[in-house]
C-alpha cells in the first residue's frame, strides 16, 4: 500500500489526537510511553466476530439493526436469506468465503478495512472515507412468500480524523453512516436517501504488538433516524429503533504492507 506524505498537515494536531484518545484507553505500563519501532503505513481489518447494532434506553438490541461485517455471509452462523439453511450447506453458498447467501453463484468476499498512518508518537491518522465494508443483507419474512432483503452498507465520513496505540491498548476513531437499500420482496424501494446519518464512533481496546490483534468496542452513541425512505421510512425506523444509541465490536489485526505488526520499545 502505497503512502501518503501528510506529516506537514498533520503535525499540528499530533498533541490534539493522542490527548483525545489517550484519555480513553491509553495509560502505558508504570505509566511510561511505549514508542512504536516501526511506525508507517498499516491496515486495519476487522475480523469474523466484528458487528456492530442499534440498542434500546435499557441496552437491548434490534434483530433488524444487527450487522455481522467481518465474515462472508456463507461463514457467519446466522441463516440470512430464510430458506431454512445456513452457511455452506445453503444452496446460494459456493464455499466458506461466498458473501451472500440469498444470490446464486460465488459473491466474493471483501474484508471489512481501513487504512491507516501511525507515527513515531504512536498516533494513528485515517481518513474515514477509505474504509472499506462490503454489503449485508437483513432479510424478514413478510408473509408474501419471498423474503423482504434490505441491503446495509456501512460507509466512513467526514475528514481525517486522529487516534492512538501504546503496546497493550488501542483508540480508533471511526465515524460512519449506514446506506439501506430494499433488494428483493419489496413492492418498491427505499429511495437514495434511506440513510442513517452520522454515527461519531471512538473504539477503544485492548492490542498486541506479537500478532497485531486487536479488540476495541463502542457502546452508548447516538444513531439518528433515516430521514427519507419513501413510503417505508415509518417502518425502518422502528425495526431499527432509530432513533436510539448502539453498540459496536470490532476484533481483527493491524499489519503492515508485508504482513508484520505494529512493533514498540
Amino acid at each position: 500500500m502505497a503512502r501518503r506524505d501528510t506529516t506537514a498537515r498533520r503535525t499540528p494536531w499530533r498533541r490534539r489526537g493522542l490527548a483525545a484518545a489517550g484519555a480513553l484507553a491509553l495509560t502505558g505500563a508504570a505509566g511510561c510511553f511505549s514508542a512504536p519501532t516501526s511506525p508507517g503505513a498499516f491496515t486495519l481489518e476487522a475480523g469474523p466476530s466484528s458487528w456492530l447494532e442499534t440498542h434500546d434506553a435499557s441496552g437491548n438490541g434490534y434483530p433488524a439493526s444487527h450487522v455481522e461485517f467481518g465474515a462472508p455471509a456463507c461463514a457467519d452462523g446466522k441463516e440470512n436469506d430464510l430458506d431454512g439453511v445456513t452457511d455452506v450447506a445453503d444452496g446460494g453458498c459456493v464455499g466458506g468465503d461466498d458473501a451472500n447467501e440469498r444470490l446464486q453463484g460465488h459473491q466474493a468476499h471483501v474484508p471489512t478495512s481501513v487504512p491507516v498512518e501511525i507515527s513515531r508518537h504512536g498516533v494513528i491518522t485515517l481518513d474515514p472515507t477509505q474504509l472499506v465494508s462490503q454489503q449485508r443483507e437483513w432479510c424478514l419474512d413478510a408473509g408474501t412468500g419471498e423474503p423482504w432483503c434490505t441491503g446495509i452498507t456501512l460507509r466512513g465520513a467526514g475528514p481525517d480524523r486522529w487516534g492512538a496505540i501504546d503496546d497493550d491498548a488501542i483508540a480508533i476513531p471511526l465515524p460512519i453512516t449506514i446506506e439501506l437499500e430494499a433488494l428483493s420482496g419489496f413492492p418498491s424501494g427505499y429511495g437514495p436517501d434511506c440513510v442513517l446519518p452520522y454515527i461519531d464512533a471512538t473504539f477503544a481496546g485492548s492490542y498486541d504488538p506479537a500478532t497485531g490483534a486487536f479488540e476495541m468496542a463502542v457502546e452508548g452513541v447516538p444513531v439518528g433516524a433515516a430521514p427519507d425512505c419513501g413510503v417505508w421510512t415509518a417502518s425502518v425506523n422502528a425495526a431499527l429503533g432509530t432513533p436510539t444509541t448502539g453498540r459496536s465490536v470490532m476484533t481483527g489485526t493491524l499489519l503492515d504492507g508485508d504482513g508484520r505488526p505494529l512493533s514498540f520499545e
